[in-house]
């Protein structure tokens, strides 16, 4: 079922120019079907404690519903909509749970408008923590290739497996492969006429500034730093990733040229986390409560124009809204 998800062709490999109106495209992250049931047992405040397992598991895929609903109902409708990454909670070792939440992912986002493509991004979840070849497999068997580049008309997009930077040693191999791809494609984006290139990973470089310390939720900094250097380079100007749980992110500017790149960490579709204060917050430790509420998650709507890029986070509490103005 891997074809209802976007394969290479779905996509133009070349850039085009003249006519290349606005357009918009939707960025979705951490569905991480299992993980609201998973977050009743965590020692974790919880923001849901009057609400069962079960029921945390019916309002997670109810948000991922709202969500799919919401995307349909754009007018004009998105060029495509992106997951960066988490899309189920269960790690390949755990299999017969994980293919469980890959059929409840599937079962809802077939619902997208045929004409919408999804691209799926891997996440540590998806992957696992140290994916091998065989887990990075899975992945494509399930939800199409782990890293690829396309153009929406004169604009290009980099996907890429952002596990494989964390870490590599079960797939050396690929993981050289990988960052070979990632370096040249990036590279490429101005030779091949792009106005803007954008990126989409799970792990986000930094979640508030390129300095920060090391943490879970980030890329270790000498990689980042290295990334983020080619691709503000190359004309990158947006980053978009997951992973983080909240809405987050910050511009990074290259001390070389003072070029600019903006890192957007979208906040997810189910499960989210607040932040404790005085804690590393780009740690484990700096986590606070969890749940799953209409008023944290949610998607972001990113327009694409001649000025540049721009976006906006949509809570469920504004889809449900927007839905039903008169209820409200």
């Amino acid at each position: 079922m891997a074809d209802r998800f976007v394969q290479p062709h779905t996509f133009s490999k070349t850039c085009t120019h003249g006519n290349n109106g606005d357009f918009t495209f939707v960025c979705l992250a951490d569905t991480q079907f299992g993980m609201a049931a998973w977050s009743k047992s965590s020692d974790m405040d919880h923001l849901n404690p009057e609400l069962t397992e079960h029921d945390l598991e019916q309002k997670e895929q109810q948000f991922a519903e709202e969500v799919v609903a919401a995307i349909n109902s754009m007018k004009p409708k998105p060029k495509f909509a992106v997951v960066c990454g988490d899309l189920v909670n269960s790690y390949p070792s755990a299999r017969s749970e994980q293919d469980k939440e890959v059929a409840t992912f599937k079962k809802i986002f077939s619902k997208l408008k045929d004409d919408i493509p999804l691209v799926c991004v891997c996440g540590n979840h998806d992957l696992g923590y140290t994916p091998s070849p065989a887990d990075i497999s899975l992945f494509r068997s399930n939800f199409g290739p782990d890293h690829f580049s396309f153009f929406i008309q004169n604009i290009k997009f980099v996907v890429m497996n952002s596990q494989l930077y964390e870490d590599p040693s079960a797939a050396e191999d690929l993981a050289k492969a990988h960052d070979s791809w990632v370096m040249q494609e990036v590279g490429d984006c101005s030779m091949q006429g792009a106005k803007h290139c954008v990126v989409f990973s799970h792990i986000p470089p930094f979640v508030e500034d390129a300095d920060e310390v090391d943490g879970y939720f980030v890329l270790k900094k000498d990689l980042r730093h290295r990334l983020l250097e080619h691709m503000s380079n190359s004309g990158v100007s947006s980053w978009f990733c997951g992973h983080f749980h909240r809405n987050a992110g910050g511009i990074y500017t290259n001390p070389k040229n003072k070029k600019k790149l903006e890192v957007v960490v979208c906040g997810a579709v189910g499960c989210n986390i607040t932040s404790k204060p005085g804690a590393q917050f780009n740690d484990l430790k700096g986590m606070g409560s969890i749940g799953v509420r209409e008023d944290m998650s949610g998607m972001r709507i990113v327009t694409v124009s001649e000025l540049g890029i721009s976006h906006r986070f949509l809570t469920i509490a504004d889809m449900i809204k927007a839905r039903n103005p008169k209820s409200c």
